[in-house]
């Protein structure tokens, strides 16, 4: 898990993959609004694209209260990791039956392919580290000096990890889907499969 974190933590500050050779998209809106534009699902991207700015911003919350040593944040963190957990289990399947095809099957590039299978990849070890520190979340509560408790610097571990995929999303792959008339396409199709259950 130390080495996915590394890398991502490499990719995020390099600009992941293939950024500096694609063109910008000009913020998370346009993004959105690209990808809507030829999709009858515009709902499934802003929802999608807003769960990763959420990814954000409770990595953010998580490190504050850490900084802050904020008991009643850790008295709920239980809680936190339970909903986490669910959410982040619907999210990988929604990019997975259709962003991820749609990236895969429109635009043909080894780049794109690659860095596909591994955000693919990096699912299957989010949700085995995730569900691994919910079994063991018993272990942060009543603990004397629980903020140095080592499931504590895990969860942040953890929280770094999904931040820094989340970006690469959303920098390279999204912006990559919404420039190509293939993918919206596609991403339309996968779309209306998964929702009929295709």
């Amino acid at each position: 898990f130390l080495t996915l974190f590394s890398e991502n933590e490499k990719k995020e500050k390099d600009g992941g993959p293939g950024l500096k050779s694609a063109p910008a998209v000009d913020g998370k809106k346009k993004v959105n609004d690209d990808l809507a534009a030829n999709l009858n699902d515009y709902t499934t991207v802003v929802h999608l694209s807003g769960e990763h700015e959420l990814i954000a911003k409770n990595v953010t919350r998580f490190e504050r209260a850490l900084r802050e040593e904020d008991k009643d944040f850790f008295a709920e963190l239980s809680i936190f990791m339970e909903s986490l957990e669910t959410w982040l289990h619907r999210h990988f399947i929604t990019e997975e039956l259709s962003f991820f095809p749609a990236a895969l099957n429109g635009i043909l590039d080894y780049e794109m392919t690659m860095t596909v299978l591994n955000l693919q990849k990096e699912h299957g070890v989010f949700e085995t580290e995730i569900e691994s520190m919910r079994k063991n979340r018993h272990a942060i509560l009543g603990a004397a000096g629980y903020i140095k408790n080592p499931l504590i610097e895990r969860i942040s571990l953890f929280l770094r990890a999904l931040k820094a995929h989340a970006i690469l999303e959303m920098n390279y792959v999204f912006p990559a889907i919404a420039r190509d008339d293939a993918c919206r396409n596609l991403l339309v199709k996968y779309l209306k499969d998964m929702k009929s259950g295709a």
